[in-house]
């Protein structure tokens, strides 16, 4: 199931507002493939969307009927639900709806600035304002913060380097589905991803455990990225562990065999990369059955963390 209400879908200006769908024209001027869009539903109706998993976190096949989120899911939509904790700063209502989602900086002491509240749709407004904090206690006068004229890393060029997509999948053999997706997610340093898989075709193939993902896109990650570990891989640079149905544990293997030249690692290192992964995703599964918060923290933290026996030694080696 992936859908979107249509709420939601005219944020993105790109949904007609007559037929209440995709507007054809509109997604053939700006590039976008109506195949990677959800389909535009109303936000509540009789007919069922779906069902649950039966042996999902609800134990049962429950209809959905309802597709209802935030403005950032216009052009993802609702494919799955996440539980989670939201970063809200304290208020007069019990329904955290109401609360704000903006961010506060504050200076406790001399020399230590804390951000509480924000999300990450606002980060880099959250880091301007810490960093504005820390300045004042500087002796001398600082420019003022760049960061809304600072383009993100791989957005240089982006638009240009889309347009020649069916190019890029010509001269590097890789279907344009792919190249899309390398485009979405490294921008115009995809340049450096199709150098690697220029060099070693092998890098070009699918993940066997994670076929949405290139083996390339590993092995960037521990080459140009700053991954030292397989979680790192996995849970960080890219969305394997929470867009495979076994958490990445498929793929463990592969990967941790694959980045094991970049990072130094011996077959000891590579064993006990992977035998942490899947004990966490464990610990993970473990700590959704449990009855109250802090059981599941102590269930979530049975899992020992692998930076404390190897982080400076994958650090060394890079």
């Amino acid at each position: 199931m992936h859908v979107t209400d249509v709420t939601n879908a005219s944020r993105t200006m790109l949904m007609d507002l007559e037929t209440l769908d995709w507007d054809d024209e509109l997604l053939d001027m700006f590039g976008v493939p109506r195949r990677m869009l959800p389909e535009i539903r109303p936000s509540s109706e009789p007919r069922c969307y779906g069902y649950t998993l039966k042996d999902g976190p609800l134990g049962a096949e429950v209809p959905l009927t309802a597709a209802l989120g935030d403005q950032q899911a216009a052009m993802v939509g609702q494919v799955c639900v996440y539980a989670g904790l939201r970063p809200l700063l304290s208020g007069e209502s019990d329904d955290t709806s109401r609360l704000s989602r903006e961010h506060a900086v504050v200076s406790p002491a001399p020399g230590l600035v804390t951000v509480a509240g924000g999300k990450y749709t606002t980060y880099r407004v959250m880091a301007r304002d810490a960093v504005d904090a820390a300045v004042q206690h500087l002796p001398h006068q600082v420019p003022p913060s760049c960061t809304e004229s600072t383009p993100l890393v791989g957005a240089d060029g982006w638009q240009a380097t889309w347009h020649r997509r069916e190019r890029l999948a010509t001269d590097s053999g890789l279907h344009v589905a792919r190249v899309e997706h390398l485009l979405r997610r490294y921008g115009s340093l995809v340049h450096d991803v199709l150098a690697l898989v220029a060099d070693r075709p092998d890098l070009g193939e699918p993940l066997t455990g994670a076929p949405s993902y290139l083996r390339v896109e590993a092995y960037y990650a521990a080459a140009a990225e700053g991954a030292l570990h397989l979680d790192d891989i996995l849970t960080r640079r890219t969305r394997i562990s929470i867009e495979t149905r076994d958490r990445g544990t498929g793929a463990a293997q592969e990967i941790a065999s694959l980045v094991a030249p970049v990072l130094g690692w011996d077959d000891d290192q590579v064993v006990r990369e992977v035998d942490h992964y899947r004990k966490r995703v464990a610990a993970e599964l473990d700590s959704q059955t449990q009855p109250d918060d802090r059981s599941a923290d102590a269930a979530r933290l049975g899992a020992p963390d692998v930076r404390l026996r190897g982080a400076v030694q994958g650090r060394s080696a890079k």
